[in-house]
């Protein structure tokens, strides 16, 4: 039985670098949703990780270090380090990770077992200053309990862990709003296994030969992609700018609706946030799925995007949570 714990807020870098440092788990801003992070080389700090949010212990948690020289210092030889040096080299610090062979000095915990390992390097100030301040890899997934939408405030990760982290790190928050995007480098070529903040276009411009996966292999190939993620307690209707009609049985009163345009009814759903870019979506759909789920909303209506640019990434998250955090199919 988990019992309850003291979640304390500070803005004082060295306290929580010292809370990593002393083995415990501590939340922290970035650029894309908050994390909670652990020392990448202590698996008992990493375990804690995995109570904390209820985590499967098949999913694999990605590694987070403050610079370009950290992250070649985890490097070893493979056939396509090159692929992986110019991705990160492009994109970080930012919202960027690269599936790498685990180095030998990382437990098998952080990465659920598996030979490789998920490296990246946030740009957010607060989380740079932590890094820095800890001088070791920190094992990072989302601040939330498992399964629910990833906070991108303060507010969303005590909504999710109070009670059950001693420490949050505070900070501004980060301007993205989405995960990072994943792209595995361990073979001949770079596959992306998780739609994020970096689009598809930008990638192929530096990584011009990089492979899309069906739904299904991208399970096969990125064990955290079978679980239930991104999903409010409440139901998920996706709709388009001309079809926005509430389905049978729903009530304006009892539904909440976010996108780009406002249907006529707008001011007649319980909440409502209208958005002036997919960006500005993106940036803003976990923290309103939070407000629906705390306004006890029952339906929430998105509006569906182009599948292109961080749309990708934000119509991903939408398919999951349409379907109760599950994937979509092909």
């Amino acid at each position: 039985m988990t019992h309850a714990i003291d979640t304390h807020v500070t803005n004082d870098v060295a306290i929580a670098a010292g809370a990593l440092l002393d083995g415990d788990v501590v939340a922290f801003p970035t650029e894309t949703v908050w994390g909670l992070g652990a020392l990448a080389t202590d698996p008992l700090a990493i375990a804690k990780i995995y109570a904390a949010k209820g985590r499967p212990n098949d999913n694999p948690l990605i590694v987070h270090v403050a610079s370009m020289d950290a992250a070649l210092a985890l490097f070893t030889r493979w056939p396509s380090r090159d692929h992986a040096e110019t991705i990160l080299r492009s994109f970080a610090p930012g919202p960027i990770t690269v599936i790498i062979p685990r180095p030998a000095h990382l437990p098998a915990e952080v990465s659920a077992g598996l030979p490789t390992v998920g490296l990246r390097i946030p740009s957010h100030g607060v989380a740079q200053a932590l890094l820095q301040a800890v001088g070791l890899p920190v094992a990072a997934p989302s601040a939330n309990a498992s399964g629910r939408p990833s906070p991108t405030t303060r507010d969303g990760v005590l909504a999710s862990l109070n009670g059950k982290i001693p420490l949050i790190l505070d900070g501004p928050r980060g301007e993205l709003g989405l995960e990072s995007t994943v792209v595995d480098c361990t073979g001949a070529t770079p596959t992306l296994l998780r739609a994020g903040a970096v689009s598809v276009e930008s990638l192929r411009r530096v990584a011009p030969t990089i492979k899309l996966l069906a739904d299904a292999e991208a399970q096969a190939r990125s064990p955290g992609t079978r679980h239930r993620h991104y999903a409010p307690t409440c139901r998920v209707h996706l709709a388009t700018s001309d079809t926005r009609s509430l389905p049978e049985g729903a009530t304006y009163e009892t539904s909440a609706y976010i996108g780009l345009t406002a249907p006529s009814a707008v001011e007649s759903y319980r909440l409502h946030r209208i958005c002036n870019s997919v960006e500005h979506y993106a940036h803003e759909l976990f923290e309103f799925m939070r407000l629906a789920d705390n306004a006890k909303v029952e339906l929430l209506v998105c509006e569906r995007v182009p599948v292109a640019g961080i749309g990708r990434a934000l119509m991903d998250r939408l398919h999951r949570a349409a379907r109760g955090g599950s994937s979509p199919s092909p």
